[in-house]
C-alpha cells in the first residue's frame, strides 16, 4: 500500500522559488530543507507512546532527503542511514508549485486500518504546517491522525487564504470513489499567530 499525496502551493506570480540545492541521484541532501521545500513527517504510532517518525523533504528542483527520527529526545536524533524508496514529481507554472509523492507504507510500519501520524509542512519563508493540535513541532501527539481504509474518500483542501490574501478561506472537496454512499464529518479551524 502506498500513500499518494499531491500538494499545490502558491508563491505569487512575481515570487521566485528559492532552490539552491540540485538533485544528486542516490544522495540525501538535508540542505534542501533551507530551500523552498515540502516536508512530510509520518509516524506509525502517535498515541501509544511511539517514539519513531520518518521525515521526507523535497525542494522544487527535486533534491531529496529522508531520515528515521527518534523523537524521545529533544532535538530528535536522526538516522540518515534509513532509506525509503519513494517517488516524486514536481512541476512549476507561474507562481504555483505542485509536488506529488508516492510513499510505500509497509517499510514505515504503517498498515491500512490503523491510524498513523502525518505532518505536512511548507518551508518558505517560514514553516507553515497542517496539524490539528498546536504544540511542539517534534511531538508525535501534535500530528494529524490519518487512517487508510478501503472505502475512504479523496479529500482535497484548497485554498487556505482568500484570493486577495485578506482572510482565511478554507475549502474542502470530498470525492467518493466507491458505489456506496459514505457518511463523512469534517472538522477544521484556522489559527493565526506565531509558532506552531
Amino acid at each position: 500500500t502506498n500513500l499518494y499525496l499531491a500538494l499545490h502551493t502558491r508563491t505569487g506570480e512575481d515570487a521566485d522559488l528559492r532552490a539552491a540545492v540540485a538533485p544528486e541521484p542516490g544522495k540525501d541532501q538535508i540542505r534542501a530543507f533551507y530551500d523552498d521545500s515540502i516536508e512530510l513527517w509520518l509516524a506509525p504510532d502517535t498515541q501509544q507512546g511511539g517514539e519513531t517518525a520518518y521525515q521526507v523533504i523535497l525542494n522544487s528542483k527535486g533534491a531529496r532527503y529522508d531520515a528515521a527520527l527518534d523523537v524521545s529526545r529533544s532535538p530528535a536524533r536522526r538516522d540518515e542511514r534509513f532509506q525509503i524508496s519513494w517517488r516524486q514529481a514536481n512541476v512549476i507554472r507561474g507562481g504555483d508549485w505542485q509536488a506529488e509523492f508516492a510513499l510505500p507504507l509497509a517499510p514505515l510500519g504503517i498498515r491500512p486500518g490503523r491510524p498513523f501520524g502525518l505532518r505536512l509542512v511548507r518551508n518558505y519563508p517560514r514553516q507553515v504546517d497542517w496539524s490539528p493540535v498546536a504544540g511542539p513541532f517534534e511531538s508525535l501527539r501534535t500530528m494529524g491522525a490519518v487512517t487508510i481504509l478501503d472505502r475512504a474518500p479523496v479529500v482535497r483542501q484548497s485554498p487556505l487564504m482568500s484570493a486577495d490574501g485578506s482572510r482565511a478561506d478554507i475549502q474542502v472537496e470530498l470525492v467518493n470513489p466507491g458505489p456506496r454512499p459514505l457518511e463523512l464529518r469534517i472538522a477544521t479551524y484556522s489559527q493565526v499567530g506565531d509558532g506552531n
